[in-house]
């Protein structure tokens, strides 16, 4: 008993402020209770759910903002993640691209290293069918009254499907030809086969090292699904709800991968000049991961042009990714358009003539400029040899519309002393003399 009095003394000499009060007891102890040292503890108090609270930092309560409070460095909250997807963009069997912002307590992008991200899709309507089978089931029970297949059993959808031949040479492909089957029509079997419900879709999730991370998704079925997205096992609160539409008709699926043949080398400038660069990314969007930086005045050279949410996107050519970006890239996209801010942040660059280019058009001209003067003899005489019938007009001046003021006839011979050429590409004569044959 001495040793247990005196470790008591030492147990309240060092935590007398802790146990200066008292415990927190839900009634006076008995006899029995403190000798056995059960004491009856108040689970219940504010003070036991304030603790609890404070420890497990739960929102919304007293305790967990002040834990809040106590701990002002940045960490990640699964509550404030969110997921950023454009529904315009979600067809059946198109790919889609989400994606997925980890964000801090304070609703700033934070990366964290090694995190597990899941995203997951279900379709909204997998417990309605199931109730729907079930209450089949129930309404497909042998009954004398019941008529739901014409009086006939429900029919036994176990049985393999094979053809039906008539008379040994007709043969028939419908299932409702067959043995087990000939008593029920199309729409019964129909109505007798449950449904075969949506399965739940796996989304391929890929990290962009800066606090986002990528997401493709291609649905497989039309309809509501429900986007369920896991951080290291924690649910991030909101139920994404989204509808998948067919696609339209007579569009091929969006490809931002695809390959075009025989590309052409074309040029871009970067004209900001009050940048640090233009910044080179591995897939066509905001959200993915930097790999080299344009400088201003900087000139590259893309194959590839796409459109989408963010602007106009071009793809680099090998030369000015090699130039440009990291090592170990084979692709690489800019932003030449930034449809956010609505600036042009590249424009084109004429290409530098070629020396062939030069020459074959200075050989162009030549020959033009020789033909003209094949045909412009300048004065001398000249014979009329193709006219109307009624002769071959004389102007007052070097055009058609000028007033005719005499006429050659066929066969005339004209003295010519100079030549003028006209918008009308035809030759004239300044002063003209008619001599006698």
């Amino acid at each position: 008993m001495e040793y247990i009095e005196e470790g008591s003394l030492m147990v309240f000499n060092e935590h007398s402020k802790l146990l200066g009060k008292g415990f927190a007891l839900s009634h006076p102890p008995s006899i029995m209770q403190a000798l056995e040292g059960n004491l009856p503890f108040c689970w219940q108090s504010n003070e036991r759910s304030f603790l609890k609270d404070f420890i497990a930092c739960n929102p919304g309560t007293s305790g967990g903002r002040i834990a809040r409070w106590l701990q002002p460095d940045s960490y990640l909250d699964p509550s404030q993640c969110e997921l950023v997807y454009n529904k315009e963009d979600l067809r059946c069997s198109w790919p889609a691209l989400l994606t997925v912002n980890t964000k801090d307590q304070y609703g700033n992008l934070v990366q964290v290293s090694n995190l597990k991200v899941e995203v997951k899709a279900i379709p909204v309507d997998q417990g309605i069918m199931g109730d729907d089978s079930k209450k089949m089931r129930r309404l497909s029970r042998p009954d004398n009254s019941n008529m739901t297949f014409g009086g006939h059993p429900p029919p036994c959808l176990d049985v393999p499907y094979e053809p039906t031949i008539k008379d040994k040479k007709d043969i028939f492909h419908a299932i409702c030809m067959m043995k087990p089957y000939e008593n029920y029509s199309f729409e019964e079997l129909r109505v007798a086969a449950p449904a075969v419900p949506r399965p739940s879709e796996n989304m391929l999730v890929r990290s962009n090292n800066d606090g986002t991370y990528l997401v493709n998704w291609t649905p497989g079925s039309v309809g509501l699904y429900s986007i369920h997205v896991t951080i290291d096992g924690f649910d991030t609160g909101e139920v994404y709800k989204v509808d998948v539409k067919d696609p339209p008709q007579g569009i091929t699926p969006p490809s931002q991968t695809e390959k075009k043949p025989h590309h052409t080398n074309k040029l871009r400038k970067f004209v900001q000049k009050y940048s640090s660069g233009l910044r080179a990314r591995t897939n066509p969007s905001l959200q993915s991961e930097q790999i080299g930086v344009i400088p201003p005045e900087g000139i590259i050279a893309f194959v590839d042009e796409i459109h989408n949410d963010d602007g106009v996107w071009l793809r680099l050519s090998q030369e000015s990714i090699r130039e440009h970006c990291t090592n170990g890239h084979i692709e690489g996209w800019v932003l030449q358009y930034n449809q956010h801010l609505g600036k042009t942040l590249l424009v084109p660059v004429e290409e530098p003539k070629s020396i062939a280019k030069e020459i074959i058009k200075e050989t162009i001209r030549r020959n033009l400029k020789a033909e003209a003067t094949k045909h412009r003899r300048g004065p001398g005489v000249y014979q009329v040899i193709k006219c109307g019938s009624f002769g071959h007009n004389i102007r007052c001046g070097a055009g058609l519309k000028s007033t005719p003021v005499g006429m050659f006839t066929l066969e005339d011979k004209v003295l010519a002393i100079a030549d003028v050429s006209s918008k009308q590409k035809l030759l004239f004569y300044r002063e003209i003399f008619v001599m006698e044959n």
